[in-house]
């Protein structure tokens, strides 16, 4: 690498500041708006389908969805938020593709639809790739439990073989991401750089990556060490927020609070459920900026050496 960790997050902390409001308008428009969206919505189909939202205060929500996994209510519920979901992860693609197309393009210092419209070029290539990672990822979990069902017919010997040997290759499948997760990182730049197709970009990305695989592993885990320390910070005030919302009714029945059975106001229990957004918010309108020019610096210093 031509430069050392501090380097390069120094120039994409510099490329960051001078691009700061296309990359506040990506991450607003794109990830925060549509999460507030889907919260809303949310709120507004458990109301139709329970018609109540009172069972969000309870201490057993979890245990009330679960046990009404079977009933129609829950059903129409959970078939309701599915094309959300979807809907939800196509436009955080397009979010990330703008961020990534505005980092590449960051010494021109691109307008929000400048950004959007580059990214959008490329849409169904960085869909490609998604889909094949996430293929990829499904496929290997078939194999795990594919492996493991047949031992389930063994006996209490044959489970605990078969639960063996999940561990051993859920352990394989975690190193395996990690190995293609460095090796592919610089797949998405080689689709809006070089308007390469899904599979090129991965192959592209991982002759790119051979030789300097523990370098670049490294500079990462350093960037996720940062990210991680901010997260859990802001985890924190997350938390601090909830306890001094939720401190009234803590004095009034400490107890409960203790055994985790407290109850707390609709209202109060709506806001908290907001203040997740709006914090993720703040952590992402930093970190997913900086994530993009960061690799994209490493992406052209690595092109620079070879």
């Amino acid at each position: 690498m031509k430069r050392n960790f501090g380097g390069v997050l120094n120039d994409s902390w510099k490329e960051y500041k001078a691009n700061f409001w296309t990359f506040f308008k990506i991450i607003f428009f794109l990830y925060f708006m549509p999460i507030m969206i889907f919260t809303l919505l949310n709120f507004l189909s458990l109301f139709y389908f329970f018609g109540d939202l009172n069972i969000l205060t309870s201490p057993d929500y979890g245990k009330i969805m679960i046990n009404n996994s079977y009933n129609m209510p829950f059903i129409s519920y959970i078939l309701f938020l599915i094309p959300l979901y979807i809907i939800l992860g196509l436009v955080y693609l397009i979010m990330s593709l703008s961020a990534i197309y505005c980092s590449i393009n960051s010494n021109k210092k691109l307008s929000f639809s400048a950004s959007l419209a580059g990214g959008k070029k490329h849409y169904w290539n960085y869909l490609k790739y998604n889909l094949v990672i996430l293929g990829l990822i499904i496929l290997f979990i078939l194999i795990i439990f594919v492996v493991f069902l047949p031992f389930t017919l063994l006996g209490i010997i044959g489970l605990i073989i078969g639960v063996l040997l999940m561990i051993f290759l859920t352990i394989a499948f975690i190193i395996l991401m990690i190995k293609f997760g460095i090796s592919w990182m610089f797949a998405p730049y080689l689709i809006v750089e070089q308007n390469k197709k899904a599979i090129d970009s991965l192959k592209t990305s991982y002759h790119i990556v051979k030789g300097k695989w523990w370098g670049l592993f490294g500079y990462v885990i350093l960037l996720i060490l940062i990210f991680f320390s901010i997260a859990l910070v802001v985890g924190l005030i997350q938390l601090m927020i909830s306890f001094i919302l939720a401190l009234p009714y803590i004095s009034l029945d400490f107890s409960a609070f203790l055994t985790g059975n407290l109850k707390v106001p609709l209202t109060i229990t709506i806001i908290q459920q907001i203040i997740g957004p709006i914090l993720n918010f703040l952590i992402n309108i930093i970190a997913i900026p900086i994530l993009a020019l960061f690799i994209k610096n490493l992406y052209f210093d690595i092109k620079k050496i070879s």
